[in-house]
């Protein structure tokens, strides 16, 4: 512990892998600290505040809290989080908020799997209820045709805007 007057000088050793570099840095585990504190090895702290960056190679957090809402679970983000390559995710991706993967965009809500780069939609329930009024209104949009193998069921009107009708 350096106390005032208490005869710690800089550039010495604090004891038990300890260092007080001649430029006011410290080193644990570390006699040329380059940095306000250095550790060489493991170091275990209650609660971190970081004003600015955080640099390394690989970050492993290890606790088990599922995520209930977006500020919950074992690490939650008050700002954005941008990504320079690929993601992951063991368990289910719940949108908050409007979101756009790739060129598919989510509205109030998307469950099911969801590949961007292929466009694979599977088991996809969107709980948007906006009407459409227009080809380009409602709670889904295409900006292409659309191919369907199986049966189509509506709860309400079918509007045609042009082109050809067939049935068989």
């Amino acid at each position: 512990t350096y106390k005032s007057g208490s005869g710690v000088v800089r550039g010495m050793a604090l004891g038990a892998g300890m260092y007080l570099a001649t430029n006011g840095n410290v080193g644990i585990g570390n006699t040329v600290p380059n940095v306000s504190l250095s550790v060489i090895g493991t170091g275990q702290f209650t609660e971190v505040n970081v004003t600015n960056n955080i640099t390394c190679a690989n970050v492993l957090v290890s606790g088990t809290t599922n995520s209930t809402n977006a500020t919950s679970g074992c690490a939650a983000f008050m700002g954005g989080v941008g990504v320079v390559k690929d993601v992951v995710v063991g368990g289910n991706i719940n949108v908050a908020q409007a979101g756009t993967f790739g060129s598919v965009r989510t509205g109030t809500l998307v469950s099911g799997p969801l590949t961007a780069g292929s466009t694979v939609l599977t088991n996809v329930l969107i709980t948007d209820t906006t009407n459409s009024t227009s080809p380009t209104s409602g709670s889904i949009v295409g900006m292409g045709g659309m191919g369907v193998v199986s049966d189509i069921v509506a709860g309400g009107d079918i509007t045609l805007n042009g082109g050809l009708l067939s049935l068989s």
